[in-house]
């Protein structure tokens, strides 16, 4: 198929980036804080304490999904 046909064949959805985006972050957040809740019976100590911790668990996750999201560009693009 040439690639005016298949971009004609193919519906575009303008807000798909954008829900992407929303649903990330809103899994971000939700984890944030579950990490925030289930740090402290398991580690105990102070709130900034949870919270570093929850934080940092929680870019770890934030740069798990950016890889993951290179990879699928680096694939899509080589193949």
């Amino acid at each position: 198929m040439r690639t005016r046909e298949r971009d004609r064949a193919l519906p575009r959805h303008e807000a798909a980036p954008a829900l992407d985006v929303t649903i990330s972050l809103g899994l971000l957040g939700a984890l944030a804080i579950y990490l925030y809740a289930s740090v402290g019976p398991v580690y105990g100590g102070t709130r900034v304490r949870r919270g570093t911790a929850a934080a940092a668990l929680t870019a770890a996750a934030a740069i798990v999904l950016g890889y993951r999201f290179a990879l699928l560009v680096m694939t899509l693009a080589t193949t």
